[in-house]
Order: structure tokens, then sequence, then C-alpha cells
């Protein structure tokens, strides 16, 4: 999802949501005005979900965003794969990486003054070892919310 950048600096805040699962990502996003979803292909699906999904999310976002009297609607993103996200941290100059196991806390982020900052958010049962090294490879710090792992639909939210 991508978020305006406030007032006080010229970055913008992008998040990668690495799930299926991303209709209450799109309602509560929709009420903190997010305006861009970064969608990913989950290598876990099965074939042919997708476009589905991408489908049900673009029409979930639109009714959240009417019901949440907004003056524009967020644009959905086509999926992108592993490579692609990795290939926008690269480009971003900050990424966040929220997993469960990480050791610094989200708290310890220095936000950049300009620029993009990609936050990605794993699945329900989390990211893959070998996502994990490629996102840390392209650039991601992996960060930790918590003392407990909240659900997809909330992580991101939480997060920014």
């Amino acid at each position: 999802m991508s978020f305006p950048p406030s007032s006080s600096r010229s970055s913008s805040a992008a998040m990668q949501l690495l799930s299926n699962g991303l209709y209450t990502v799109m309602l509560s996003g929709n009420g903190t005005g997010f305006d861009r979803c970064h969608g990913l292909a989950v290598t876990r699906w099965r074939e042919g979900r997708g476009e589905k999904a991408l489908a049900r999310w673009r029409t979930t976002a639109q009714a959240a965003a009417k019901q949440s009297r907004r003056a524009r609607f967020p644009v959905i993103d086509e999926l992108a794969s592993t490579r692609d996200v990795a290939d926008r941290l690269r480009r971003a100059a900050a990424g966040v990486l929220l997993h469960e196991e990480a050791e610094v806390p989200i708290g310890a982020l220095e936000p950049p003054l300009t620029g993009e900052i990609v936050v990605v958010v794993g699945p329900e049962g989390g990211v893959s070892p070998e996502e994990l090294a490629v996102l840390v490879g392209a650039g991601a710090t992996a960060y930790r919310l918590g003392p407990t792992v909240l659900r997809t639909s909330t992580a991101g939210t939480a997060a920014l």
C-alpha cells in the first residue's frame, strides 16, 4: 500500500503484501488512507487463484473506499513476483520486512526524509526461508512489531 507523504517529509510508504487474504487489509487500509496496494503472487498458491484474488481485491478496495467516503479509489497493482518485490526494495530509500523472528524492534527504524519506504508483510504462516533470503538480500531489514505475532490483516497498518 502507498500512503502519500506527510507535510513534514517527502518520503512515502509502500506496503508489499505477501498474502492472499487481503480482504481485511483492504478494509483497514481504506480507513487509513492508502493510495496504492502492491500485491504479490505467493508461490504457495494453487495455479489460477491469483487473477481471481486480484479481481476480488480490486472490488473490495472500491467498496471500502465508497464506504469510507474517500475522494478517490486506491489503485490495486498487478500481481508481482518475489523478484519484482526484491527489485522494488533495491530502489527504495528503506526496506522493512516484518518478521516474527527479527531481533530489531520496528521502533528502532529511522525513516528516511525522502524516498519510498517499502514495508513487506508476510502471509499467514510467515515468510518462507527462501523469500526471507531474497528480500533481505535485496536490502530489506527484518523488524518485529512486538512480543506477539499479528495477523497479516493488521500487521501492515500497525507498522505504519
